[in-house]
């Protein structure tokens, strides 16, 4: 199978398991630890920013403050 990246450590199967993984509520941490890769690959991975054209699952980032609609 080829890499897209030069150097890449993660292989195409491995990329789709992180998106599953992350979008399934793992940590990230956890992740990254049993890829041996940084938290913060594993997290541009998860949100869809590195591996752009591979598929799988997609996270969002939580944001920081929840505003309710009052109607």
């Amino acid at each position: 199978m080829r890499f897209p990246y030069c150097g890449a450590k993660l292989s195409h199967p491995q990329v789709i398991e992180i998106r599953i993984r992350a979008a399934q509520g793992e940590k990230l941490e956890a992740i990254a630890s049993a890829m041996s890769v940084n938290r913060a690959t594993i997290s541009r991975i998860a949100r869809g920013k590195l591996w752009k054209e591979l598929g799988g699952p997609r996270t969002r980032r939580s944001p920081l403050f929840q505003v309710e609609h009052v109607a």
